[in-house]
């Protein structure tokens, strides 16, 4: 299981291999997502898939997921330079706890399409209702974009379309990734939204 780091001895509690890899090159941890907790911890790794209580991820040279509770994180930094705050409801600052629910996702319209959630694991809408199937293709702007970077800019678009149907996660289904010699690349995806219902 991957250790917590504090941000002070971030460098030092890497890896051998992980800390030799960033010495030699500065932009190995600007590659990895970051997970920052209220007790200053920090994870360092690929964020799998994000549910309504749980953050998964991997860490650097290992495949195993590893999951971290939602309420422990203080905000997520993404490689892609996109951060997410959370906020913490035992804070003194927090005004009217009772009206923050920190279980529920409220999406009223596409204007709150970051909101939503895309995952591929099934439990993650175990009680909530389906609201429609959801169908979107992206065609990479290089060459060499690979999987996980199609699949980035395809969320984006299942996020937008879920939030038009006023859903707030979507699982997706099935994802289809064609690379025709010479072509740009295309990620095909099909994702059913949900939502809490009536």
């Amino acid at each position: 299981m991957m250790r917590p780091l504090t941000l002070a001895c971030l460098f030092f509690c890497l890896s051998p291999a992980c800390r030799a890899q960033l010495s030699a090159d500065s932009s190995f941890l600007a590659a990895y997502d970051k997970i920052i907790t209220f007790q200053k911890e920090v994870y360092v790794g690929r964020i799998t898939h994000i549910t309504l209580s749980d953050v998964f991820f991997t860490a650097p040279g290992d495949t195993a997921t590893q999951r971290i509770s939602r309420t422990r994180i203080s905000q997520i930094l993404y490689a892609t330079g996109r951060r997410d705050l959370f906020i913490a409801l035992d804070d003194n600052q927090v005004k009217q706890k009772e009206l923050v629910d920190t279980k529920k996702i409220i999406v009223k319209g596409q204007k709150d399409w970051m909101k939503v959630i895309v995952t591929e694991d099934p439990l993650a809408v175990t009680n909530l209702m389906a609201i429609g199937v959801i169908k979107t293709r992206y065609e990479g702007e290089t060459g060499n974009m690979n999987n996980e970077e199609l699949m980035r800019h395809a969320s984006i678009a299942l996020k937008k379309k879920a939030a038009m149907m006023k859903a707030h996660c979507v699982l997706v289904e099935t994802k289809f990734f064609l690379k025709p010699y010479g072509e740009l690349p295309v990620v095909e995806v099909t994702a059913r939204a949900f939502g809490y219902g009536k």
